[in-house]
């Protein structure tokens, strides 16, 4: 998941005390939807009442006794979603006062309260929802979009696992993102660093391309959230993507024909990936400064390390002209010149060429049969 960068807003968060960030505007409703949620079930009430903040119609309604706390929307929206998602804090509190209350309960698509509390940045709400009583701090949005088509999906996974860069969107929709991993790719310091002081977080947690919390602030340029992460216990600083290693469904070769076919047509247009990328690379790629003079402050931080085509974070940040970062890298007194990483990035140039050299003999012979 990438996000804007937002380093100039990050300094006046970072160390703050617990406060909502966010400048979403509070959800409202027509006269006529008033009117309609007025004659609904109770239950619909509730969530209505969460979703707008109205606190004493959620006190209200929780004092009934045939009130279900969890009831959900066709999209699987409970009231404790609802208020979490529009930064509720009262409301918040008065849910979780339940005991019964489902506090992992996701939406359809795998979102929980806690997700939605740190994407749309309402600390409150965070800190209100670690509290609670069997609160799953590490479970992530990983239900993916049945909708996609089969046969694309197959290609793009194959095209992915040889190093090809794929639109995140034709083949995933989410992607395993944690707690921890969400408020590093919005650059949500106040809600990193909250989570951060929970011992339950699992600093290292990856998502489905094999990114780390660190990985992602550091490719999105949030340097406050690079900073909280690098004092975390524990922490990886060279963890690396995973790029390629998704399975192929069984039909794949039912398939193949369509991906020699898609092989062909974008053997000009395809760019490397980023399998094996460590965070400095992330920072030295994307030009964030920042975050690389953070990393590279780091005695952990290998400098030198090498990505699956042979890249380094000083071969990167020269390839992309990030000038800056160039000199940064190069001052580290462990910077060396990857003589194996030359060789391993003409070894692998060699494979690509074979494999569609390959791959247009394979069209020619299915072409003429």
């Amino acid at each position: 998941m990438l996000a804007q960068n937002t380093t100039q807003n990050e300094t006046t968060v970072f160390g703050a005390s617990v406060s909502d960030q966010s400048t979403n505007p509070p959800h409202t409703f027509s006269d006529a939807e008033e009117a309609e949620m007025a004659n609904a079930d109770i239950d619909t009430q509730l969530r209505h009442a969460a979703e707008t903040g109205n606190v004493e119609k959620v006190r209200q309604l929780l004092a009934i006794p045939e009130i279900n706390v969890n009831a959900c929307d066709e999209n699987g929206c409970t009231p404790l979603y609802e208020a979490s998602h529009e930064g509720h804090a009262e409301c918040v509190r008065l849910l979780l006062a339940v005991p019964y209350i489902d506090v992992n309960k996701s939406r359809t698509y795998g979102m929980t309260p806690l997700l939605e509390a740190i994407e749309n940045n309402h600390p409150k709400c965070v800190e209100l929802l670690l509290t609670a009583p069997g609160i799953d701090v590490n479970k992530g949005d990983v239900v993916e979009n049945a909708k996609r088509d089969l046969h694309s999906l197959t290609i793009n996974r194959f095209l992915a696992g040889m190093g090809a860069s794929i639109p995140k969107n034709t083949y995933k929709k989410h992607g395993g993102e944690t707690p921890l991993l969400m408020a590093a790719a919005n650059g949500h310091a106040e809600c990193m660093k909250l989570l951060l002081q929970d011992a339950r977080v699992d600093v290292n947690r990856q998502d489905r391309d094999g990114e780390t919390a660190l990985y992602m602030a550091a490719a999105n340029g949030h340097a406050s959230c690079v900073r909280l992460l690098l004092s975390a216990p524990g922490v990886d600083v060279n963890m690396a993507r995973m790029d390629g290693n998704m399975p192929l469904p069984d039909d794949f070769s039912k398939t193949a024909c369509g991906f020699l076919d898609a092989m062909y047509k974008n053997v000009h247009t395809i760019t490397l990936c980023h399998p094996g990328f460590t965070p400095l690379m992330a920072a030295a790629a994307n030009d964030h400064l920042g975050c690389l003079n953070l990393l590279l402050s780091d005695k952990r931080v290998d400098v030198n390390k090498c990505d699956v085509h042979g890249n380094t974070a000083l071969s990167l940040a020269k390839k992309n002209g990030n000038t800056d970062c160039v000199q940064r890298i190069r001052e580290h007194p462990e910077c060396k010149p990857c003589i194996r990483a030359a060789i391993k990035r003409n070894k692998t140039k060699l494979f690509y060429l074979l494999l569609l050299f390959l791959s247009a003999l394979a069209i020619m012979v299915l072409i003429n049969v």
